[in-house]
């Protein structure tokens, strides 16, 4: 095969996040989480996050990892992949913002990343801070240290299979969270996974899957083998689905599609011909500052990315 040039950059986590601790140490302090107990409004509010809060005390900084790919140019197959950190004590109006975000690793090439190589200095280096934690010095001379964990992985679904060393959701046992083995239909090269009763995917099962699939070198239950984050997480536990693919742009995309395409306007569903007054109320939507794109009417249905599917479906 033809030799395909690649790149891999990687940066420090641990001066950005005392950095970012630094600056942002009162927030960081406050336990922002929501006050009802019943509700889950955040990442904050979910029992995993409180299972880690209670091992290790208030003072705590945990990341949500993500890491995806997208072509740099049109005119080209170059990608670059980031490997990028959030810290959940931050409100999400602080959370997402860019001088919050930590930059981990950058991969850049031809071909996608090679998994262990790319995570390898970021998982040695948060195994490193998850055991000494971070301390930062304040104005007046206090010190603080915060405790270092991974609590969430996010990545669409080719990048959550090579992130856990899985198959992806077009192969016998795709699915991250449980073992069904889905069937691939005869009229399109496509698989999925009709409802049913099957195992859920503990963490137990998944590390003696992917022991004896190192061992016989054939994937178990799609499990291929031992995932670099391993030591940083519980698979599948901390490895969420991703809300913007799979809710978004794949259910309500597809929900959209039946209730306004011209197709379908004999049925009891249909409400294309609703449409005016449904834009009407779109138009009038007024989001936050920081939603990078505006409703748009739905003539524009066929351009839409994963924001303005959020304004239809709340």
């Amino acid at each position: 095969p033809a030799f395909k040039p690649c790149q891999l950059t990687t940066l420090s986590v641990f001066p950005q996040l005392q950095r970012l601790a630094f600056e942002n140490w009162q927030q960081l302090s406050q336990n922002y989480h929501n006050s009802d107990s019943s509700k889950i409004s955040d990442i904050t509010d979910g029992q995993r996050y409180k299972e880690i809060k209670s091992s290790v005390g208030d003072s705590l900084i945990s990341l949500i990892v993500n890491a995806d790919g997208a072509p740099i140019f049109k005119s080209s197959n170059t990608s670059a992949w980031p490997l990028m950190c959030a810290v959940a004590e931050l409100p999400p109006t602080a959370r997402f913002n860019v001088d919050n975000m930590i930059l981990a690793a950058v991969w850049c090439g031809r071909c996608k990343p090679t998994i262990s190589l790319f995570v390898k200095a970021f998982v040695d280096e948060l195994l490193q801070l998850c055991s000494t934690g971070i301390t930062v010095t304040l104005g007046d001379g206090r010190t603080l240290t915060f405790q270092v964990r991974v609590v969430q992985v996010v990545a669409d679904l080719p990048a959550k299979a090579q992130l856990l060393n899985q198959l992806q959701f077009n192969g016998t046992y795709g699915c991250s969270k449980c073992e069904h083995p889905g069937v691939r239909l005869e009229i399109a090269p496509v698989r999925v996974y009709p409802y049913g009763q099957y195992q859920l995917r503990t963490t137990e099962s998944v590390s003696q899957q992917a022991q004896e699939a190192e061992e016989i070198r054939t994937p178990v239950y799609g499990v291929k083998g031992r995932s670099a984050l391993y030591e940083l997480v519980q698979i599948p536990d901390d490895v969420i689905i991703d809300y913007m693919h799979c809710v978004l742009e794949g259910v309500f995309k597809r929900l959209l599609s039946f209730w306004f395409s011209s197709e379908y306007h004999q049925q009891d569903f249909y409400l294309g011909r609703h449409r005016k007054r449904i834009d009407d109320k779109l138009i009038k939507i007024c989001v936050p500052h920081d939603f990078g794109r505006k409703p748009r009417s739905l003539q524009d249905m066929t351009f839409f990315k994963g924001i303005p599917y959020t304004y239809r479906h709340r």
